[in-house]
């Protein structure tokens, strides 16, 4: 099961505007500081306000107020000139530079982001929501050590002010990307502590619940989740994540039979979607229905044979079932093409490797698949590398070689 996201933080704290130092027009509000003002006559009145005066070095702030609410309707292509323009002004201004970080976040550029955001903190370190922003920026940019070490620091000065949870449940996306399944579940709890009914909270905890093997725990959970009289109003992504956590925790408990009515709820909610022909193939691919599984991923074969560049997961998820179904050499290059993909895949496959006495001497992609290829060579279609269920209670023995 693979699907996550992480929403951009908005809040109150990142909403309000830089206090006035002169107004230009009296009744105009581009420089009122009240967030909940229409942004469109905000940016009317700023533009306005702009255009009446001679040297626009002058109002700075107002240049700034500007680019944040062009920012703040999703326009940051529009806002970034703006603010560019407002930090030539007044580059000694913090809150101008962790501005221009959340547009190149939006953007997608969060290596700039997280450049312009440690700019911000040197400028102002005693601001705690500085390096906590920053956190995004890093986890954005797959820097989830550096993301826990900016949160580490700043979360203790950010308890019962605004987006405290927010904080707290990014903390806990970092820890899970670290692998650190067991602080990351604490994290979630802290962050529902906080906003009891958190809903992207509690719905993470499930995958840290998952992580770490507690499957009769992932039902419940989701069951509360899926109820519409605990969780009213569920956002649809939601819905269509849980329900595929949901059938892979099924297969692990080995209770595949139960799966179906999550099945049909999934294919139902939009037949022609890659990613949910994927949970189901893969989720009746752990269940051990494996002619099933070959069917339902007739749709990801069919747009690969098209010419579409499947994400690497999905090439992974045909790649398991073909191996299963004793076409190894299929197996092998879809194993290959989804290392190339995305290298980290290959990680996924060292348990099961380990567990059938083949360990890799690296963790990086081309030495697990060096002894993927000599486990499929010796072992044929009884090769496995498909996630193993977490039991700490049952140690993996290493076998020597002869």
């Amino acid at each position: 099961m693979r699907l996550s996201s992480v929403p951009l933080r908005s809040s109150a704290a990142a909403l309000a505007l830089m206090l006035p130092l002169a107004l230009p027009a009296a009744a105009s509000t581009c420089a009122d500081p009240d967030p909940a003002l229409d942004l469109d006559r905000r940016i009317a009145d700023c533009e306005a306000d702009l255009a009446s005066v001679w040297d626009r070095s002058g109002y700075p702030h107002l240049v700034f107020n500007l680019g944040r609410a062009l920012r703040l309707q999703e326009r940051a292509a529009d806002a970034l000139p703006v603010l560019q323009e407002a930090l030539g002004y007044a580059p000694e201004n913090p809150a101008y530079w962790a501005e221009l970080a959340r547009v190149y976040l939006a953007l997608n550029e969060p290596a700039t982001a997280v450049a312009m955001y440690s700019q911000a903190a040197a400028l102002d370190p005693a601001d705690p929501y500085l390096p906590a922003d920053r956190a995004e920026a890093w986890f954005t940019l797959g820097k989830a050590d550096a993301c826990v070490a900016d949160l580490d620091k700043a979360l203790p000065k950010l308890v019962a002010l605004t987006d405290d949870a927010w904080f707290r449940n990014l903390h806990g996306r970092c820890l899970a990307a670290l692998g650190r399944a067991a602080e990351a579940l604490a994290a979630y709890d802290s962050a529902l502590d906080v906003a009891p009914g958190y809903e992207d909270a509690r719905g993470n905890r499930v995958y840290a619940l998952q992580a770490l093997g507690r499957y009769d725990e992932v039902l419940r959970a989701v069951a509360d989740l899926l109820d519409p009289a605990k969780t009213p109003g569920l956002s649809a992504s939601w819905d269509v994540s849980l329900r595929a956590i949901r059938i892979e925790a099924l297969g692990f408990l080995n209770r595949g039979a139960e799966i179906d009515a999550d099945i049909a709820a999934l294919q139902a909610s939009d037949p022609a979607s890659l990613d949910i022909a994927n949970m189901v193939a893969w989720g009746l691919f752990t269940a051990g229905r494996l002619d099933e599984a070959d069917r339902a991923a007739d749709l990801l074969r069919k747009a690969a044979e098209a010419g579409d560049a499947l994400p690497g997961f999905m090439v992974d998820t045909l790649a398991q079932i073909d191996l299963a179904k004793g076409r190894t050499d299929q197996a092998l290059e879809g194993f290959a093409l989804a290392a190339w993909r995305d290298p980290g895949l290959a990680q996924g496959w060292v348990p099961a490797l380990t567990a059938q006495g083949y360990l890799p001497q690296t963790r990086l992609a081309d030495g697990i698949l060096l002894v993927l290829r000599a486990c499929v060579a010796a072992r044929g279609a009884d090769c496995r590398v498909a996630p193993l269920p977490v039991n700490p209670k049952a140690p993996i023995v290493i076998s020597r070689p002869s």
